[in-house]
């Protein structure tokens, strides 16, 4: 009766004879998951898979069963259970190079729809606070305030503006200059010191030289006038708030005197 043949081990784990026990380890839990029967292994491979892991694993057991295990055939150049892990080897390096862009991928696709969310997140606020500044009567106020601010600064600009280019350039006589006259006996009297009286002109009458200054006082009053305009909503706010306060005040002393008047019945 022929004895049934040994398993070789290193065949069943695919490693070559010179495999470390890291090796082994990695070898067997790949293996077992495959060759479970709930993964839809067999019992028998999945045993053979565990006897080969028990004896590779244990020192003694291996070099026990290397002294007895028949010797790999040279022929072939390179050991079949090296070419197999060489193999395998290659393809989990390929798969894990899969994995690792496919994760990449999701990495990337994830950030940029966090980042898609964070700016629609903001302008969500964005519109949220825009909404309610514009139902806040005090932010209308406010914004009703800094308009009226920028129409003045608006308006002094340009009344400063206004005065800059009116403002009166008055020509000054040069002493050295001969004074031109009707008659020429004008001319040959000596020099009086000139004085500063603006010519006479016969039609328009003497220049008294404050032209420039009625321009001045005009634009002054205009632009009073209009700081009056662009502000009238503030001064009748002013005025209502005083009118207001004197007819409390009234209000306030009558009630005051009716009440003196009756406390002073009472103890008469």
């Amino acid at each position: 009766m022929t004895a049934a043949p040994v398993p070789d081990h290193y065949e069943i784990l695919g490693l070559a004879s010179d495999a470390s026990s890291q090796d082994v380890k990695d070898a067997y839990k790949r293996l077992a998951k495959r060759a479970h029967p709930d993964a839809g292994g067999s019992d028998a491979l999945f045993r053979m898979v565990e006897q080969a892991h028990r004896v590779l694993s244990d020192p003694a057991a291996r070099r026990a069963y290397d002294a007895t295990r028949r010797p790999e055939p040279r022929s072939s150049g390179t050991p079949r259970g090296t070419e197999r892990t060489k193999k395998e080897h290659g393809e989990r390096e390929r798969a894990q190079r899969d994995e690792a862009e496919r994760e990449a991928e999701r990495a990337r696709a994830e950030q940029k729809q966090r980042a898609q969310q964070e700016r629609d997140e903001a302008l969500r606020r964005e519109r949220e606070e825009e909404a309610r500044r514009a139902a806040d009567p005090e932010y209308r106020r406010e914004q009703e305030h800094a308009e009226r601010d920028r129409r003045q600064d608006e308006a002094r600009r340009r009344i400063e503006e206004a005065l800059r280019q009116a403002r009166p350039q008055v020509a000054r006589e040069d002493p050295k200059k001969p004074v031109e006259g009707p008659s020429a006996t004008a001319s040959a009297q000596p020099a009086r010191p000139q004085t500063r009286t603006q010519p006479i002109d016969v039609d328009k009458g003497p220049r008294t030289g404050h032209g420039g200054a009625r321009a001045v006082t005009t634009l002054a009053i205009l632009g009073f006038l209009l700081m009056i305009w662009l502000n009238r909503q503030a001064i009748v706010d002013a005025i209502v708030t005083a009118m207001s306060w004197v007819l409390a005040v009234l209000i306030t002393m009558a009630l005051f005197r009716l009440v003196l008047r009756r406390i002073t019945r009472r103890f008469r």
